[in-house]
């Protein structure tokens, strides 16, 4: 089975660096997710994140899916078809 994957809906990169800012601040995971797509520029799936940072507990992919999620929901991030 294939997982999503997401990309960045801001294409300005002064935008970008304030969105990050203020989720690395508010929002932890959401950042970190936010960090991930900024700095890996490409889309990427949760499970892709979690290894972009190296992080090796299964449980992280979780909640990259919660933070992605709501990034999503929040208008920040999109599905890539």
């Amino acid at each position: 089975m294939l997982e999503a994957k997401y990309e960045i809906v801001e294409q300005d990169g002064e935008r970008r660096d304030e969105i990050l800012s203020y989720m690395m601040f508010k929002h932890l995971m959401q950042g970190v997710a936010y960090f991930c797509l900024v700095e890996g520029r490409k889309p990427m799936s949760p499970s892709e994140m979690t290894e972009f940072c190296r992080l090796k507990d299964p449980a992280y992919t979780e909640k990259f899916n919660q933070a992605v999620a709501e990034l999503v929901e929040k208008g920040f991030l999109r599905e890539v078809t």
